[in-house]
C-alpha cells in the first residue's frame, strides 16, 4: 500500500478519529503547531498516538526559531500558558536547549518582555517551567517585568536553600 500524503487534512482526520496513526514525519514535524487554545483535542491526540513531545522542529527563523526546537520552546516563546502546561503534563524535557542553546524557561521570560505577541504577555509559562523542576541556568534576570522577576528570585532563593539543605 503507497503512503498516503500527509497534508494538514491529516491531523484532522487523527482528531476525528478517522485516522489510526500519526507516527508519520508530517505530525512528528508539525506537533509544534498545535497549541491547547484551538488545536487542544488534535494536540493532545497526536500525543497520545504516539507523536513524541520532544520531536526536534527544523526551526522558523522569521519568528525566531530555532533548529532543534521542540513544542514546548515555540509554546512557551509564543505564549501559550495552555499548551506548555500540557507539554509539561506530558513529561516534555523543560531543561532542553534549542539549536541556539535557549531552554524553554529563558524563552518564556523573554516572550514576556521581547517578543512579537505582546496581547499574550503572562508569567504563567514561567511559573508553570519552575514548577516542574526547570533550571534558572541561562534565564536572565531581572528580565524586566516585576511579575517574572519575583517567580525568578522565588526561585533561585528556593534552589538556594535546597543546596544549603543537601
Amino acid at each position: 500500500k503507497a503512503p498516503r500524503e500527509r497534508t494538514l487534512e491529516h491531523p484532522r482526520q487523527i482528531a476525528a478519529g478517522l485516522a489510526d496513526d500519526c507516527a508519520c514525519d508530517y505530525c512528528r514535524q508539525n506537533v509544534h503547531n498545535y497549541r491547547e487554545s484551538l488545536h487542544g483535542p488534535v494536540l493532545r491526540h497526536l500525543l497520545d498516538l504516539g507523536v513524541p513531545v520532544d520531536a526536534a522542529y527544523g526551526g522558523d527563523g522569521y519568528f525566531g526559531i530555532a533548529p532543534s526546537s521542540t513544542a514546548l520552546h515555540v509554546a512557551a516563546w509564543k505564549g501559550f500558558p495552555r499548551t506548555v502546561r500540557l507539554l509539561i503534563e506530558r513529561d516534555a524535557a523543560v531543561d532542553r536547549r534549542d539549536g541556539e542553546g535557549r531552554t524553554p524557561l529563558s524563552l518564556a521570560v523573554k516572550a514576556t518582555v521581547d517578543s512579537y505577541w505582546t496581547e499574550r504577555r503572562t508569567p504563567e509559562s514561567v511559573a508553570a517551567l519552575l514548577g516542574a523542576g526547570a533550571s534558572l541556568a541561562g534565564t536572565p534576570y531581572p528580565s524586566g517585568y516585576a511579575e517574572v522577576d519575583e517567580l525568578l528570585r522565588d526561585a533561585a532563593e528556593a534552589a538556594a536553600v535546597i543546596d544549603v539543605e543537601m
